[in-house]
């Protein structure tokens, strides 16, 4: 344990506050404000050496505030602080990890400067949550230490050149590394890893950090490529945001050079800048995150989402609630990748799709969408489904669904209307099967 000094200038710039209300239930009824409040009184500190000296940062403006957190072996510039119920200050209720709180020994060398750039936290904030979305849709046990929020300092990074930059917090889950040098996993789980995301476009340059359970964290050396001779085409995350300029030559040897280099990391030090100089807000910062995330997800949340519902995620509200966060993120990738993946692999006719609230969500979802051939087309098909449902329903249908019903030509609402006899007559059937087997 060390002393440790607050923060005067800090501020929350990026938060995943779900993550945050799952893992802290005790504080999941604050408002969000309430919530960066306690975060920003719990964990806006830094060490008392990285205060002490102006070399490798800016003067630190600090409060008399102090209290104590853990700095665990081998751990350079992260601290880990207990978390304090914010109704009873003597109930520790968790743990949160934050890198870039400062070293005990800062000076001007790799890593030993025991603070973080903005841009550097957010980038990494980027990665985990691209990665996190990548090994939930390649369905295997291995998780990422999940990223809880990005806090700019208040204070800038001074470089070897004398240049300076942002700096930032880095927020995660508190975790327990494996006791290797550097905490790399061993070398099998690294190699198997390292194969799952090279599917993905997504190289991690064997620099793979982590935890007893072989979940992952640190994602600073991963860098995504469009070259990778296993990746799967359909799921390469898309290499002009996420990528990097292929005319700027590599240094001889570096294997990490791009990941300093790349579209994430200088778009996240410009965000960083324009946040500093007042030309952006929290607002800005966020839509920089979509911007990246939410084209990666498209290839990714539909294909995770369908295949949880075949292999037996057969509680229909749960995907009903999940298009309808979609239509209220207005997040037309996954919209039309499940509009996609619907027809040509004709999931429309799976089990979890033959309930009237999940079509009319669906209905909603499409109408975000440019009218073409394919939404035409799975509107027909949502139809179907609903007159199937139609004898058995205890309501109308949804004023959406008759409405696409009555933009139908007389020969096709009649072909529904025999579609909906039959399901009738299926029903009387199986009603009367009943009665007789009773």
């Amino acid at each position: 344990m060390e002393k440790v000094a607050k923060l005067s200038n800090a501020r929350i710039v990026l938060a995943d506050y779900g993550l945050i209300r799952r893992d802290f239930p005790h504080i999941r009824d604050l408002t969000n404000q309430q919530i960066d409040e306690w975060i920003l009184n719990e964990v806006a500190y830094v060490s008392l050496p990285q205060s002490a000296q102006t070399s490798v940062n800016t003067k630190i403006p600090i409060s008399l505030e102090t209290r104590s957190a853990a700095r665990p072996p081998e751990y350079g510039r992260a601290l880990v602080f207990e978390m304090k119920d914010p109704t009873d200050k003597k109930n520790i209720i968790g743990l949160i990890d934050v890198k870039g709180s400062g070293s005990l020994r800062p000076g001007q060398r790799d890593h030993g400067n025991g603070v973080a750039t903005l841009g550097e936290c957010v980038r990494e904030f980027l990665y985990e949550n691209l990665v996190r979305d990548v090994l939930d849709d390649a369905d295997i046990s291995a998780k990422t230490v999940g990223s809880y929020a990005v806090i700019d300092a208040g204070f800038g990074v001074v470089h070897k050149d004398g240049s300076t930059s942002p700096a930032g917090l880095y927020l995660r889950q508190a975790h327990h590394r494996v006791i290797n040098p550097g905490a790399w996993l061993d070398a099998p789980n690294r190699t198997y890893l390292q194969s799952v995301l090279h599917r993905y476009g997504i190289d991690p340059n064997t620099n793979i950090q982590g935890t007893t359970s072989n979940d992952i964290f640190d994602f600073g050396h991963y860098v995504v490529k469009n070259d990778l001779p296993t990746t799967v085409p359909a799921k390469q995350i898309p290499f002009d945001l996420w990528g990097y300029d292929k005319s700027i030559t590599a240094d001889v040897g570096d294997r990490w050079f791009y990941s300093k280099k790349d579209y994430p990391w200088q778009w996240s030090h410009e965000l960083s800048d324009s946040l500093a100089n007042g030309k952006a807000n929290r607002h800005d910062a966020w839509t920089h995150f979509e911007n990246l995330i939410k084209p990666a997800q498209a290839k990714l949340t539909t294909f995770r989402t369908v295949k949880y519902a075949l292999k037996g995620y057969n509680a229909s509200r749960d995907v009903s609630n999940f298009l309808r966060r979609m239509i209220i993120e207005n997040n037309i990738f996954v919209i039309d990748n499940i509009k996609t993946n619907l027809i040509t692999e004709n999931y429309i006719k799976e089990p979890l799709w033959k309930n009237i609230d999940v079509l009319l969500q669906l209905t909603r979802s499409l109408e975000l969408l440019p009218f073409d051939q394919e939404v035409a087309q799975l509107q027909h098909l949502i139809i179907e489904n609903a007159m199937e449902l139609r004898p058995n329903l205890k309501r109308p249908l949804p004023t959406e669904i008759e409405v696409l019903i009555n933009k139908l030509s007389m020969s096709d609402k009649i072909k529904l209307k025999i579609v909906e006899i039959k399901s009738g007559i299926n029903s009387c059937f199986g009603m009367a099967a009943g009665i007789i087997q009773h």
